[in-house]
């Protein structure tokens, strides 16, 4: 995930306590939140109910393996 706001990369981190490790994990970046989460437990997932929050749309975007591949 890249984030604008070097705050809002801040407050995303805090949740890595609170995630099952067995399901999903973070890990903070320069500009980015790295996210990798089991498959079929995305929508559902700590994570994703934290970065589906509205005030994060105008900072954040996500982008997956595939899409990166394709843009380098």
């Amino acid at each position: 995930m890249f984030v604008a706001d070097d705050s809002v990369i801040g407050e995303l981190a805090d949740v890595a306590d609170t995630l099952d490790p067995a399901v999903e994990q973070i890990a903070v970046g320069d500009g980015v939140v790295y996210w990798q989460v089991e498959k079929g437990e995305t929508i559902g997932s700590i994570f994703s109910k934290k970065i589906g929050a509205s005030r994060f749309k105008a900072v954040t975007t996500n982008r997956n393996l595939r899409t990166l591949r394709k843009l380098v």
